[in-house]
C-alpha cells in the first residue's frame, strides 16, 4: 500500500484494499481467524501478527478516501480486541485452542506498533491509550521505522523532550 500511494499507482492501492478485504473476510464473528488458530499455542502471536499490515492498509487507504473500518461488519475491530482481550487474558485464546499461550514475543513493544495507526481509525479507549503510551515509541522496521512520530507526534515530541 505504502509503495502504491508514494508511486501512485491505483492498480496497486486498488490490489492493496482487495487483500484487506480478503483478510477482513477471514474474521470471524467473534473476532478470531480460523487459520491462525490452527497456530494451537501461537494462535494469539498470530492474531497479533496480522494486525500491523492490516491497520497500516486501513489507515493508508482512509488517508486516500477509502474508508475500511466497516469493512465484514468491522472485522478489523473485532480482531484487535479480540487481541487485546488474549493480551489482557491469554485464556481466551487457550479456551479456543485447547492449548495453553506462548506470550514471550508479546513482552516486545515493537509488537504492538499497530496501536498507532488503530487508535487513529478508532476512538480508543482510554485504558488501551494509556497502555499505548506505556509503549511508546512504537518503532517497527517493517512498518517504516518509527510509528510513534507518524500517528501520534505530539507523544513522540513530548519523549524526545520529557
Amino acid at each position: 500500500m505504502a509503495s502504491a500511494v508514494a508511486t501512485d499507482r491505483r492498480d496497486l492501492f486498488d490490489w492493496s484494499v482487495a487483500q484487506f478485504r480478503v483478510a477482513a473476510g477471514q474474521v470471524d464473528p467473534d473476532g478470531f481467524l480460523p487459520n491462525e488458530l490452527r497456530r494451537q499455542k501461537r494462535a494469539l502471536a498470530y492474531h497479533n501478527y496480522s494486525l500491523p499490515p492490516l491497520t497500516m492498509v486501513a489507515a493508508f487507504a482512509k488517508a486516500n478516501g477509502v474508508d475500511l473500518r466497516e469493512d465484514h461488519n468491522g472485522a478489523l475491530r473485532r480482531l484487535a480486541e479480540r487481541v487485546m482481550q488474549g493480551v489482557e487474558n491469554p485464556e481466551v485464546f487457550a479456551d479456543k485452542t485447547g492449548k495453553g499461550q506462548s506470550v514471550g514475543e508479546l513482552k516486545e513493544h515493537g509488537k504492538f506498533t499497530w496501536l498507532e495507526p488503530y487508535c487513529t481509525l478508532y476512538r480508543c479507549s482510554d485504558e488501551t491509550l494509556k497502555w499505548k503510551h506505556s509503549m511508546q515509541p512504537l518503532m517497527n522496521f517493517r512498518l517504516g521505522g518509527d510509528l510513534t512520530r507518524l500517528f501520534d507526534p505530539q507523544a513522540a515530541e513530548k519523549a524526545k523532550n520529557g
